[in-house]
């Protein structure tokens, strides 16, 4: 992820130093560390500057292409940056003669703390103190340490001046690489499930292509009445209440062959998120199982079609032979047919002979249940409840009339200046700070977007 302070990485080497340097060394003396720049530190004792001098773009970002369609997608790209940091041991006590002694003393601590720790990942602590700020935490900021080979003749460059400085005793570090924080795209394009041409074996099971039907409704300015559109790679939700809704068709040859068959499920968040032990890989879908007590999961098959009715949680039995329950959450998944052919004896035990067959995407999707105004200018969101906005391994966006809205607290009393934020209110409802006048009448565009899933149209109608 990336991050727009950058005194949050100066901030986490500081705590490293000061934390490790007192933690070993043994003359009971504490060291502080700064971020001054080291001829502003003065006259002190122990203590250590750490200064940021230099900023550089790292090469390899710079070509990125920005996410979403809009124009000036550069502005949507984050930017990649090398950080360089000068270490400086500083003591002037009463005792000059023992100062460039106790100086050296302290920068060997420096040194081995940055050796022993060249990378600071969200879980390095010291003393079970987490070392990385808070606002770095959890989001994927590996911070790389490198000591920059400095000639001694250019480290004496560094500190010349008019006056004819004295070099001091320092050493000089390059961490990479910080992203800086984007802009927000406004305009994301659909994803791309499937693409080129494919071979396969003659006589194997082969999908050609998920489909479904969406249905929705559109606005009364518009005409008005539900509608229904074919959707391929398949869009269903976990919603039951409509069979419509939930069932997706899986279109292919051969799909009745062999002498038994197993449908299988895939999803990053099942293979992401850690789950109970056994559980891992792609998911069976087990009917007698999976519709056992659960709303949806139902299958018709023929040798070109397999029909599968979808439920908001999915049981099976894991690897360790235990039942589980999974939930369902909106994003992409891919499905694929493994076919048992036949089975031989190996080595004293029967082993099926299986062939699977191509995997195909298919999308599930969160519903906008309805939309309710709950001020001057804010507005509920109420979701089908199928899944739980207020998870935290879920990613949520929300637009409006094509303009994405940022997640962030509102105040209980509405605030105009909040246009454009959201906030998540319940496992069903969030709450957004429109960035249209909502005292004119109008249709307006809604949907969210959900771990790379987007909900089915739906239009905000103001009288």
């Amino acid at each position: 992820m990336a991050l727009i302070d950058l005194s949050l990485v100066t901030t986490g080497l500081m705590k490293l130093l000061g934390d490790n340097i007192n933690k070993n060394i043994d003359s009971g003396a504490n060291v502080t560390v700064t971020a001054e720049p080291p001829d502003k530190v003065g006259s002190v004792t122990n203590k250590i500057s750490l200064y940021m001098y230099h900023v550089a773009e790292e090469a390899y970002y710079k070509n990125m292409e920005g996410p979403g369609s809009n124009p000036r997608s550069i502005a949507r790209t984050p930017m990649g940056l090398c950080l360089f940091y000068i270490l400086t041991a500083h003591h002037e006590s009463s005792e000059p003669e023992f100062d460039p002694l106790t100086q050296q003393r302290i920068m060997g601590y420096a040194l081995k703390t940055i050796h022993d720790y060249p990378v600071l990942f969200d879980s390095t602590k010291i003393d079970d103190e987490t070392i990385l700020p808070s606002a770095l935490v959890g989001h994927n900021n590996p911070v790389q340490i490198i000591m920059r080979p400095t000639a001694p003749e250019d480290a004496i460059a560094f500190w010349g001046t008019e006056d004819q400085q004295t070099a001091r005793l320092s050493a000089y570090y390059e961490v990479r690489v910080m992203l800086l924080e984007p802009d927000a795209p406004t305009n994301m394009p659909a994803p791309v499930l499937s693409l080129g041409t494919f071979l396969y074996q003659m006589g194997s099971p082969h999908f050609e292509c998920t489909q479904s039907e969406l249905p929705f409704t559109l606005p009364a300015a518009a005409g008005g009445g539900a509608q229904l559109v074919q959707a391929s790679p398949a869009r269903v939700s976990g919603d039951s209440a409509d069979p419509v809704r939930n069932r997706l068709e899986l279109l292919g040859h051969n799909l009745l062959s062999g002498q038994s068959r197993q449908l299988w499920l895939r999803n990053q968040r099942w293979t992401g998120v850690a789950q109970p032990d056994g559980t891992g890989g792609p998911v069976p879908v087990d009917l007698q199982i999976a519709a056992n007590g659960l709303a949806g999961w139902a299958l018709t098959t023929t040798d070109s079609q397999l029909q599968l009715d979808i439920g908001k949680q999915l049981t099976f039995i894991n690897e360790l032979d235990a039942p589980t329950v999974l939930d369902v959450f909106p994003g992409i998944y891919t499905a694929f047919l493994s076919v048992t052919l036949e089975q031989r004896m190996v080595g004293g035990q029967l082993v099926p002979i299986t062939n699977d067959s191509n995997e195909v995407a298919l999308v599930v999707i969160p519903r906008i249940k309805n939309v309710v105004q709950v001020g001057t200018n804010r507005l509920e969101l109420e979701i089908e409840p199928t899944f739980a906005l207020d998870d935290s391994d879920i990613e949520l966006s929300v637009i409006v009339d094509g303009q994405v809205y940022v997640a962030q607290a509102l105040n209980p009393v509405e605030d105009l200046d909040e246009a454009g934020q959201f906030e998540v209110d319940s496992p069903t409802k969030l709450t957004l700070q429109a960035l249209f006048d909502t005292t004119e009448a109008g249709d307006h565009a809604t949907r969210i977007i959900v771990n790379g899933a987007e909900s089915a149209p739906f239009w905000t109608e103001l009288p």
